[in-house]
């Protein structure tokens, strides 16, 4: 649930659109996997977010809202910051910086299922991963 501190507005509004990418193994490029989450958010963030990951974004965010890209294959959305009524405390921004930046680092920010790691081909030298998780921001903002 969005905290309400917008008694001084909202700040450092951003969006991000995240995607999974998975390998073609006859050049090894990487292209957009094809989704099929029947125009239902809630399924899209689940795919792609850990309940922690999406917590973050919920509880530090003053204004969230989500989309699924419109080629039906991302998940898209904004978020914007409000400032805590009690200045002591650290901006919401902050707190969501801080908070992604340790998921991510213990690999708790997205669906373990979606990045594989690197496989042996049949001479057993390391191939790329199968799949990547792509975050691009952008300015086309949902709100």
């Amino acid at each position: 649930m969005p905290n309400s501190d917008t008694r001084d507005g909202l700040h450092n509004k951003i969006t991000k659109i995240i995607y999974q990418n998975e390998r073609n193994f006859d050049d090894s490029s990487f292209s957009v996997k094809s989704q099929s989450f029947g125009g239902n958010v809630t399924t899209a963030k689940n795919y792609f977010m850990t309940a922690e990951a999406l917590a973050c974004i919920d509880d530090n965010g003053t204004q969230v809202e989500y989309a699924i890209t419109s080629d039906g294959n991302g998940l898209k959305w904004t978020v914007a910051f409000g400032t805590p009524t009690d200045a002591s405390q650290k901006s919401w921004a902050d707190k969501y910086k801080d908070t992604k930046k340790t998921l991510s680092d213990a690999d708790g920010w997205f669906k373990s299922a979606l990045v594989n790691e690197p496989e042996l081909s049949a001479d057993l030298e390391t191939v790329p991963k199968a799949t990547s998780v792509v975050i691009d921001s952008s300015n086309d903002h949902l709100f």
